[in-house]
């Protein structure tokens, strides 16, 4: 039997890693968290250009898979003992806590530079995003010990 190399053996690692840090991000209900920041901007009355709309979207996209790795990442421990959650990709450890962190951490700066890049920035944006973030994971330090 030959043993595979090539683009297919570095390739098939990869998605496997990737699907898992997708399921640890929740994707399939990130619709929804997409669209809250695109349907505030909406609410002010100001038409949106298509940039504007994709890179709120994005914006809320990165917010979604940051707070769902984040949450999956605190409710370890409980998870390992839980049995519905036995082929959660971190509970499986098909990845580590620590590629988890880095997943959930990459979010930030695609947020924040996606922010400062394609949209009219102020210093008060950005500190409300930064105050949103550290908000929202404290409460769930404090709230879900």
């Amino acid at each position: 039997m030959q043993k595979t190399t090539g683009i297919g053996t570095f390739l098939t690692p990869l998605v496997r890693k990737t699907i898992s840090l997708i399921s640890v991000g929740r994707i399939s209900g990130s619709p929804l968290t997409i669209s809250v920041p695109i349907l505030g901007a909406l609410s002010l009355g100001q038409p949106l250009t298509l940039e504007d709309t994709l890179s709120l979207g994005v914006i809320g996209l990165c917010a979604h898979l940051f707070g769902f790795s984040v949450n999956d990442i605190i409710d370890y421990p409980v998870d390992r003992t839980v049995p519905y959650r036995k082929s959660h990709p971190l509970v499986t450890q098909r990845i580590s806590i620590k590629e988890a962190w880095i997943f959930a951490i990459m979010q930030l700066p695609i947020a924040i530079g996606t922010y400062l890049i394609a949209l009219d920035v102020s210093v008060i944006g950005v500190l409300l995003m930064l105050a949103s973030i550290i908000t929202s994971r404290c409460k769930t330090l404090v709230l879900e010990p």
